[in-house]
C-alpha cells in the first residue's frame, strides 16, 4: 500500500486508516496496549469474484495503486473517510464514519454495460497474534469468531483477559455467510503455517461457497451471491466498537441490533437434560424456527427471551433465530446421556485392545479410524505419517486411552476392562514403556516414535535409550496406576492382578520420577509447566498418607507445594508449554492455585513452613489464570463448536480439543469455590465440560448408533477434534472438509476431564431462574429434590445468593438430595453402588448458611469449613440440621 495513512480520533476511539484498510484502532488512553490488529494486514481489505457474460475475475481493489482518498473532515463530534477506485467492471467506495462506534461502508458498483453476477464478497480481519518465544503471550490477541448471517460478529481479546474487547460486525441488511483462512503465499509457506490470526469474512461467497461443496463440504448456510444491472451497487455496512468486558460486549451488540444468545446447560446437551434458551434482543418480532425439536416460549423478562429447548434426535440441530427480516442461526448438538457415553468409549477402547504375544506392542490400546474401520498399529499406521506416526503408541494421544478407560473404572468397574488395563500395564507399560524398578531410571517413560525404537537404538543417550525426558507423559501413566489402585482397593466383585499397594507405588514412583528423570537427563524441570492429568497427585498424596506410606507423602508432597509455589511466586506465562501459545496448562493452573491458597492458609497458621506465599500472591495468581482460560475460549459464540472450546490461537482450527472439558472444569470448580459472581462462569463451564462429548461417536439404533460415523461397530469411537473451516488439515495432518477427525488423538484426555467436572449443581441464575446442570430438580413439599444425572453421581453443589452447599461422595454415588425451604434442613443419601461399604467417604461444605449438626450425633459442620461425616450401618443417610 502507498497511500496516505490517515490518524484520527475523538473521546472514545483512535483509529489509523490507510487506502481504505483499518490498519490500527484502539481506546483512547489504551497507550501501552498490543495492538489489536495486525499492522501490516489490518481489518477491511477487500476480496471480490465476480461474473460477466460466464467470464469469472478476481480483484483485490484497495491493494491498487489507482485508489484515491481525501483528508478525513470532521462533522460535528464526527469523523467521515472517503476513499474509491474505478476498475474495468466495478467501482468501489470506502466510507468510515468515526462517532459512538466505527461505522464502516462499503459500495460496489457495476460500471459495466451488462449484468454482472458479485460471487465473493471477503473483508480481511487480522489479529495481532504474534505468539513467539520469549514474547509476552498474554498481552497478545486472540480472535473470537461467529458467522451466523445477520448475527454474525467477531471480537478480538487479549489472551490473559485484561484491556477491552474489540469487537466487529455486519450491521443493517448486511451479513457474514462464510469464512476462511487467508490462501497460504507458497514462498511463505513456512511462516504462515506458523501464523495465526487471520481470517476472510464473506458477506457473499457464491464462488467460494460452491467450491467448498463440490469438494464435499457440507455448509451450514448456502451460498449466496449477488446480481447487479448496470449502474446498480452492491452495499455492506459494518461497525466496530469496544466493550469493557464480556458483558457489556453482549450489550453494546443488543443495541446495535443484534441478537445474544446464552444457553443452559451449553450447546452440547445429553438429551435428557432439559434445554433453556435466552435470547436478548431489542427486536420487535422474534421467532426460532427448529427441526426435529420444539421450542417453547416461556416467558420474555429484563430484555431476554426465554425459551425451553426439546430436541427429537442425537446429533447436530440447527436452531433459526428471526427478528425484524433479519436472521441467524445456533448449532446444538444433541448426546446420549454422559454415563452412556462413558461406558461406551470405555468398552469401545477395551474393545481395540491389540493382544498378540508375538508383538512387541502386545497389550496396546490401539487407535483407530472412525472412517474406514482400521485399527492402527506399528505395523499400520494409516494415514498417519511423518514424525507424528508416535499418536500411535506413546505421548499424550497413546497414553490418553489408558487413562480415561481406568478412570472409568472408578466409576463403573468393568472386569473385562479391568483386564485390558492390566494387559496392558504387565505387556506394554512396565518394562517396556517404563523403564522397571531394575533400570537405571525407575519409572522413567519412553518418548518418541515409540519405546521399541529407542530401547534398541544404537544411540546410548538422550536420542535414543534414555529418551525418558518428556515430563508431559508421566501424568497419564500415574493417574492409571492410581485409578487401578483404586479399583484394587476398594471396588466390589472385580479383580486385579496386583495388589492395591503395587499400584500405588507405581503411582508414586511414576509421579515422582515426572520431577526426576527429566531434569535429571535434560534439564527439563516438571515444576514450571502445568500437565495436563498431573492434578491426580494430590490423591496419591492422601492415598499414600492413608496406606501408612509416609515417607513417600512427604516426598511427592515437597515436590506439589515447589510446583505450587513456582507458580504462585513467580510464574508470568501459563500460556508457554511444547509451542509458545498452547492451552494445555489449565486443568494444572487452577489446582495449582488451589494449593497455593492451602500454603498460604498452613504459613499463616505455622509460620516458616516453606516459602513465603501470602494470600494476595495465591489469589492474584488464581485470578490470573482464570482470566487467561476464560479469554482463550468460545464465550459469546453459540455453537457446540465454539461456545466453550479453548481456542489455540484462533477459533477457525481444532476446537474442542481435550482441554475444553479440563479447563472447563477448572472454570466450574472456581465459580463453585471462589467467585463472587458465579452465574455467568457456571453457564461458561459447564457447558465446556458438556463441550467435547459432541466428539464421542455414540447413539441408538434409530441414530445409526452414531451421527459423525453410522454404524454398531463405530458405536463408542471418538474424533480427536473439531474443524470450523471447510477445508484444511488436522493437526495430525489429514486433509479435512471440515467437521469432527476421524482418529481420537488426544481426546479420551478431554474425557478424563469430563468426568472430573461432572457435578449436579442447583444454582439461582439471574437470567433462567432456578434451574440444575447435570440432575432433575424437583419442588418436593419439604423443600429442593435433587437426583444427579451428570454421569458420575459424586458431587453436588448449591449456588444462591444467600450462601452455597458442597457435598462430596468417595467410592459410592448420590442417591438423592433433599433441602428445605428455609435451608434449615439438608438430607443427603448414598449408595455405595459397586464399591465396598467401608471405603465410602462423605463430605460437606456449608457456606454462609450458619453452622449445621449431623442428626443423631455430636458433630457439628462448622459454617465455611469441610466436615468429614461418619458413615452410619445400613443406609448411608445424613441428615444436617441448622444449629
Amino acid at each position: 500500500m502507498t497511500g496516505e495513512k490517515y490518524y484520527f480520533c475523538n473521546s472514545r476511539f483512535k483509529a489509523q486508516i490507510q487506502n481504505g484498510i483499518l490498519l490500527g484502532a484502539s481506546v483512547m488512553g489504551d497507550s501501552g496496549s498490543v495492538p489489536y490488529l495486525e499492522e501490516a494486514k489490518g481489518f477491511g481489505n477487500l476480496c471480490l469474484t465476480w461474473e460477466k457474460e460466464g467470464e469469472r475475475k478476481e480483484w483485490q481493489p484497495l491493494q491498487e495503486a489507482e485508489y484515491a482518498d481525501s483528508v478525513p473532515r470532521k462533522r460535528g463530534r464526527s469523523v467521515t473517510y472517503e476513499g474509491s477506485v474505478v476498475g474495468e467492471d466495478l467501482k468501489v467506495t470506502v466510507r468510515y464514519l468515526l462517532g459512538e462506534t466505527l461505522e464502516q461502508e462499503v459500495l460496489v458498483e457495476n460500471r459495466a454495460s451488462s449484468t454482472v453476477t458479485l460471487l465473493d464478497f471477503a473483508l480481511r480481519l487480522s489479529c495481532h497474534s504474534r505468539f513467539t518465544w520469549g514474547g509476552e503471550t498474554g498481552r497478545e490477541m486472540i480472535g473470537h469468531h461467529f458467522i451466523s448471517g445477520h448475527g454474525s460478529h467477531s471480537t478480538v481479546y487479549r489472551c490473559d483477559g485484561k484491556g477491552k474487547l474489540m469487537a466487529v460486525f455486519p450491521c443493517g441488511d448486511s451479513q457474514w455467510v462464510h469464512y476462511e483462512k487467508e490462501p497460504v503465499n507458497p514462498a511463505k509457506e513456512r511462516e504462515a503455517a506458523e501464523e495465526k490470526g487471520t481470517v476472510l469474512l464473506y458477506a457473499l461467497d457464491g464462488c467460494i461457497g460452491r467450491k467448498r461443496e463440490e469438494e464435499g463440504a457440507k455448509l451450514r448456510i448456502p451460498p449466496r451471491s449477488a446480481t447487479l444491472e448496470p449502474g446498480e451497487a452492491y452495499r455492506y455496512r459494518g461497525k466496530v466498537l469496544f466493550a469493557k468486558d464480556y458483558e457489556d460486549c453482549r450489550e453494546q451488540l443488543v443495541k446495535h441490533g443484534q441478537v445474544m444468545a446464552e444457553s443452559i446447560p451449553g450447546y452440547t446437551v445429553p438429551r435428557e437434560h432439559p434445554v433453556l434458551l435466552a435470547l436478548r434482543s431489542d427486536a420487535g418480532d422474534l421467532r426460532v424456527e427448529t427441526e426435529d425439536a420444539d421450542a417453547e416460549k416461556l416467558k420474555v423478562q429484563g430484555g431476554r427471551h426465554i425459551f425451553r429447548l426439546t430436541f427429537r434426535r442425537l446429533g447436530e440441530h440447527t436452531v433459526r433465530v428471526s427478528y425484524d427480516g433479519k436472521w441467524m442461526q445456533i448449532y446444538y448438538f444433541v448426546t446420549q446421556d454422559v454415563r452412556t457415553m462413558m461406558e461406551k468409549r470405555a468398552g469401545f477402547i477395551a474393545g481395540k485392545q491389540i493382544l498378540d504375544s508375538g508383538k512387541w506392542y502386545n497389550g496396546l490400546l490401539a487407535e483407530y479410524n472412525n472412517e474406514t474401520g482400521a485399527i492402527l498399529s506399528p505395523d499400520n499406521y494409516d494415514r498417519i505419517g511423518g514424525w507424528r506416526i508416535y499418536e500411535v503408541t506413546c505421548d499424550d494421544p497413546g497414553l490418553s486411552k489408558p487413562a480415561f478407560l481406568s478412570s472409568v473404572q472408578t466409576v463403573a468397574p468393568v472386569q473385562a476392562q479391568i483386564d485390558a488395563l492390566d494387559d496392558y500395564i504387565e505387556h506394554f507399560v512396565w518394562g517396556g514403556l517404563q523403564q522397571t524398578t531394575e533400570e537405571p531410571f525407575p519409572y522413567g517413560i519412553y518418548g518418541i516414535p515409540d519405546w521399541h525404537v529407542l530401547r534398541n537404538s544404537e544411540d546410548m543417550g538422550n536420542g535414543g535409550r534414555t529418551h525418558l525426558w518428556r515430563p508431559y507423559d508421566y501424568s497419564h501413566i500415574a493417574l492409571t496406576y492410581y485409578n487401578m489402585y483404586e479399583v484394587a482397593a476398594y471396588a466390589e466383585g472385580v479383580t486385579t492382578r496386583l495388589p492395591a499397594k503395587e499400584y500405588l507405588k507405581r503411582a508414586y514412583g511414576t509421579a515422582r520420577a515426572m520431577f526426576t528423570v527429566p531434569a535429571e537427563l535434560e534439564g527439563w524441570t516438571a515444576y514450571e509447566t502445568g500437565f495436563y492429568n498431573e492434578l491426580v497427585i494430590p490423591e496419591i498424596i492422601r492415598a499414600l498418607g492413608k496406606e501408612g506410606m509416609e515417607l513417600e507423602a512427604r516426598t511427592l508432597e515437597g515436590h506439589w507445594n515447589r510446583k505450587a509455589e513456582y507458580f504462585v511466586r513467580e510464574c508470568k506465562d501459563v500460556f508457554g508449554s511444547e509451542y509458545p501459545f498452547d492451552t494445555t496448562g489449565f486443568e494444572s493452573t487452577h489446582v495449582l492455585a488451589a494449593r497455593g491458597t492451602e500454603l498460604a492458609r498452613i504459613q499463616w497458621k505455622q509460620p516458616g513452613y516453606g516459602q513465603d506465599i501470602t494470600f494476595d500472591k495465591a489469589i492474584e495468581f488464581m485470578e490470573n489464570q482464570t482470566s487467561c482460560n476464560i479469554a482463550c475460549r468460545g464465550v459469546l459464540e453459540p455453537a457446540y463448536f465454539w461456545y466453550g472450546s479453548d481456542y489455540r490461537g484462533d477459533n477457525l482450527h481444532y476446537t474442542l480439543s481435550y482441554m475444553t472439558q479440563m479447563g472447563g472444569s477448572s472454570l466450574l470448580d472456581y465459580a463453585c469455590y471462589y467467585a463472587e459472581e458465579p452465574y455467568g462462569l457456571l453457564r461458561l463451564a459447564y457447558g465446556s465440560v458438556l463441550g467435547s462429548w459432541a466428539l464421542l461417536n455414540c447413539g441408538d439404533e434409530e441414530s445409526g448408533y452414531g451421527y459423525w460415523f453410522p454404524g454398531k461397530e463405530k458405536d463408542g469411537c471418538a474424533c480427536g477434534g473439531f474443524e470450523p473451516l471447510y477445508c484444511g488439515e488436522t493437526w495430525l495432518n489429514q486433509p479435512h472438509k471440515g467437521g469432527p477427525w476421524y482418529y481420537s488423538c488426544e481426546i479420551d484426555l478431554g474425557f478424563c476431564g469430563g468426568l472430573r467436572g461432572a457435578a449436579a449443581v442447583v444454582a439461582e441464575d439471574p437470567v433462567f431462574g432456578r434451574i440444575c446442570y447435570g440432575g432433575a430438580l424437583t419442588e418436593e413439599r419439604d423443600g429442593l429434590g435433587v437426583v444427579c444425572r451428570d454421569g458420575v453421581g459424586r458431587r453436588f453443589h448449591y449456588i444462591g445468593a444467600e450462601g452455597r452447599v458442597h457435598a462430596e461422595c468417595t467410592h459410592g454415588e448420590w442417591d438423592g438430595i433433599l433441602i428445605s425451604r428455609d435451608f434449615g434442613r439438608i438430607e443427603l443419601t448414598a449408595a455405595p453402588g459397586p464399591w465396598k461399604k467401608e471405603g465410602l467417604a462423605v463430605r460437606v461444605l456449608i457456606e454462609d448458611f450458619g453452622d449445621y449438626r449431623l442428626a443423631g450425633t455430636d458433630v457439628v459442620l462448622q459454617a465455611g469449613e469441610w466436615a468429614a461425616l461418619p458413615v452410619p450401618e445400613g443406609e448411608a443417610r445424613f441428615r444436617l440440621e441448622r444449629v
